[in-house]
């Protein structure tokens, strides 16, 4: 098989579709891989690298898209990708549809087949593709808040690790999935009282007992929240909905009993936010104010750590991939329940029930 790989558009990055590793993988099985020059330059990797393994240098975008069949990215391509797309086209990335309604007719007309990473399940009932960046997006939200905390970048002026003699500051995380504990885990490490709120009981029971007094464990409900950001310095969102857009837990009329300079950071920003105030920014202008609220909105969280995320994405994703590979993206298709689970739009129209519905 034919296999495109274009440098990513989106700002600031730099995460690749495949990794030399992946590409000589794919090379030693006998397909073709063609690569846009200078696509992993900024976490490393360099042409030779890929030529190395097997890959087929392209000068530009426009090349990698004429060759290749299937198209391995990271993030939903461009506006000023889509002429380059057609019906021979199956792309392999994050599209978070429900996150972005506008762009989704465009996106349908260019009559392509469309396999989002954040379906495709496991036996486990799990999200194989989307959890490693889930985890990341989690670990890293607590740097950023804990970073926008700072005087000298808008915060309030605290610590969150505790001092001897000082009472502990607080940490709220709204949502206990793969992105939420990772962020509990490092609140938890980070000395923090971390106040956990989710619609899922039994999962509220286990990090309990995992954590014991060092958490507090609440049911996701309007009362439990106001309570809970009321006296914490840092917020993260981290509520998913397969398919969905993310139901909003947090909205404007409760910013105004949260403390100035606090800082809010929505993971679930792909999927259209789950804070009513919440509007999406980018790396190179990260950070806005609501009633003097820091909201950390960034549509690629991972991206601030791309050599990280570029590895542990290609992990996930390359057993798919050769299995399109091998066995053609139709036969593959049939043969895998949940790499079908990933078909979110094929020849100008919706697959995915959860997002048709969610953007009906």
């Amino acid at each position: 098989m034919k296999i495109g790989v274009p440098k990513e558009l989106k700002n600031q990055e730099y995460r690749v579709g495949l990794t030399p590793h992946s590409v000589q993988v794919l090379s030693g099985q006998g397909h073709q891989v063609f690569f846009e020059n200078n696509l992993g330059s900024g976490i490393g990797f360099t042409d030779e690298d890929y030529i190395a393994a097997g890959g087929n240098l392209c000068n530009s975008a426009e090349e990698v898209y004429s060759h290749g069949q299937l198209i391995v990215k990271v993030k939903e391509p461009l506006d000023s990708e889509l002429s380059l797309i057609n019906e021979k086209h199956t792309l392999f990335t994050f599209f978070h549809l429900a996150g972005n309604p506008a762009g989704v007719k465009n996106l349908l007309a260019t009559g392509s087949r469309g396999i989002a990473y954040e379906t495709v399940t496991n036996e486990q009932g799990g999200l194989p593709l989307l959890s490693p960046m889930s985890a990341i997006a989690g670990q890293i939200s607590l740097a950023i808040g804990n970073y926008y905390l700072l005087k000298p970048h808008g915060g309030k002026g605290v610590l969150s690790t505790p001092l001897e003699g000082l009472t502990s500051r607080e940490v709220t995380v709204l949502g206990a999935g793969v992105a939420g504990c990772n962020a509990i885990k490092v609140a938890v490490n980070q000395g923090s009282v971390v106040n956990i709120l989710d619609l899922n009981e039994s999962k509220l029971n286990e990090l309990k007992m995992l954590y014991g007094e060092k958490v507090n464990t609440f049911l996701s409900n309007e009362k439990n929240i106001e309570k809970c950001i009321a006296s914490s310095d840092i917020v993260v969102g981290s509520v998913y909905v397969i398919g969905k857009q993310a139901p909003k837990v947090i909205f404007k009329k409760h910013l105004s009993c949260m403390q100035q300079g606090s800082v809010m950071i929505d993971i679930s920003i792909d999927q259209g936010g789950c804070f009513e105030s919440s509007a999406p920014t980018t790396h190179d202008d990260p950070v806005y104010k609501v009633e003097d609220i820091l909201h950390y909105c960034v549509t690629n969280m991972p991206g601030a750590v791309p050599l990280t995320a570029s590895e542990a994405l290609n992990k996930a994703t390359l057993p798919f991939i050769e299995s399109m590979a091998n066995y053609g993206i139709d036969e593959a298709l049939a043969k895998s329940e949940h790499l079908n689970n990933g078909l979110n739009f094929s020849q100008g129209k919706l697959i995915h029930p959860s997002v048709i519905e969610s953007l009906q």
